[in-house]
C-alpha cells in the first residue's frame, strides 16, 4: 500500500511538472522586430514583443533564437534546428516561398519554407 501511494504521488508530482513545462513553452515571449508604418507613411523596423505580433506581420529572423510562432521565409534563407519537433539532430536548411499565385498555402506541401514556432534559429 505505501508503494502504491509513493508511487501515485509521484506519477502525480511528474505529470504536474510537464504541464508546468509545457504552460511556460506556450507563454513563450521574446522581442522581434517588425515592419510598421511610422509616420510620415514611411516604414521602419519597430522592436515589439513577440505576443503582439498578428497574422501578415513582416519580422525579421535574428540569430540564435527560439522561435516564438510559426513564421513563413519570405526573403533570404534560413537554417534551423527542429530537435525539439521531429528529435532530429540535423540541422534543416529552410528556403523562401517562390512566387506563385495559383496555389494556396499548405503546411505539409510548404514545410521546406516555414519555421516552426519552438524551433531554434542558427
Amino acid at each position: 500500500m505505501f508503494l502504491s501511494i509513493v508511487s501515485n504521488y509521484s506519477t502525480v508530482r511528474e505529470t504536474r511538472a510537464n504541464n508546468e513545462t509545457i504552460r511556460g513553452m506556450a507563454r513563450y515571449i521574446c522581442d522581434v522586430e517588425v515592419l510598421r508604418n511610422g509616420q510620415y507613411n514611411s516604414t521602419e523596423w519597430v522592436k515589439v514583443p513577440s505576443d503582439t505580433l498578428v497574422p501578415g506581420d513582416i519580422i525579421k529572423v535574428p540569430e540564435t533564437i527560439v522561435l516564438p510562432c510559426d513564421l513563413l521565409v519570405l526573403q533570404g534563407s534560413c537554417i534551423v534546428n527542429e530537435a525539439i519537433l521531429t528529435g532530429e539532430s540535423i540541422p534543416v536548411m529552410k528556403s523562401p516561398l517562390p512566387n506563385v499565385n495559383h496555389e494556396t498555402y499548405s503546411v505539409g506541401e510548404c514545410s521546406k519554407y516555414t519555421l516552426f514556432g519552438g524551433t531554434f534559429v542558427i
